[in-house]
């Protein structure tokens, strides 16, 4: 998993960990609001856009209209 992490962007790993700590936390995910607002970022295009982008390397997934859906996956837990 060490490489796709290599690969992934601070601003993905950052997002990873915040999703992954807050499902440990709460066993569900965060909702873009939450994202936004504890990460500090500026519009919810932008979480979206990074969303996709650890779907899209299968390091999260979520129940598309199910706001706290977004988990991570086991490849990113390192199972």
């Amino acid at each position: 998993m060490s490489s796709i992490l290599d690969n992934l962007p601070e601003r993905g790993k950052t997002l990873l960990e915040y999703i992954k700590d807050f499902h440990a936390k709460n066993k569900y995910g965060p909702t873009f609001g939450e994202i936004l607002n504890d990460l500090g970022w500026s519009n919810k295009s932008l979480v979206d856009y990074w969303v996709q982008q650890l779907e899209q390397r299968g390091l999260v997934e979520r129940v598309p209209h199910h706001p706290r859906s977004l988990k991570p996956t086991q490849l990113a837990l390192g199972g």
